[in-house]
């Protein structure tokens, strides 16, 4: 059996994110990547990844942000 699908174009964002492999699965927070891995997850890894996230302070991750910025 022989699958093919498309990819919709998705321009800036593949290369904005440095998207070499489909599937990637990515979670953004305020604009931030707060994980990027190439592949899929089998259920329980992506549920313990998703509960990860939703755990995630985007007000320390902010902070950090501010001061990696400030250091440079």
């Amino acid at each position: 059996m022989v699958v093919q699908f498309e990819v919709p174009p998705l321009g800036s964002l593949l290369g904005d994110q440095e998207i070499s492999s489909i599937p990637t699965l990515m979670s953004l927070g305020d604009r931030t990547v707060l994980y990027s891995q190439p592949g899929a997850l089998p259920p329980q890894a992506l549920e313990e990844l998703i509960d990860r996230i939703r755990a995630v302070d985007m007000d320390d991750v902010r902070r950090q942000a501010a001061d990696s910025t400030a250091a440079h």
